[in-house]
Order: C-alpha cells, then structure tokens, then sequence
C-alpha cells in the first residue's frame, strides 16, 4: 500500500482509487502470492 499511496498521480477519493480495477488486481494478485508464500512455509513446517 505505501507504494499506491507514494505513487505521483492525482489525489483520487479513496474510494474511487479503491474500486478502480487497476488498484484491485494489484491488490488480489498481492494478497494471492503472499498467501501462497505462507501456506508452502506452513507445510514445510508441519513436515519438519
């Protein structure tokens, strides 16, 4: 998010920079490799 929030662009409401797909995509595809990070050093754990 900081990186969003540094970025040089106009001033937007938050909740139309929110909703733009752009800013959702980042977001999910984030959220999705930061999940499936953890979820493969979890098992990893669990085999220990």
């Amino acid at each position: 998010m900081s990186r969003l929030l540094a970025a040089p662009q106009p001033l937007k409401g938050t909740n139309e920079l929110l909703n733009s797909d752009e800013v959702l995509y980042d977001v999910k595809r984030r959220y999705r490799f930061a999940t499936d990070a953890d979820a493969r050093s979890l098992s990893r754990q669990s085999r220990q």
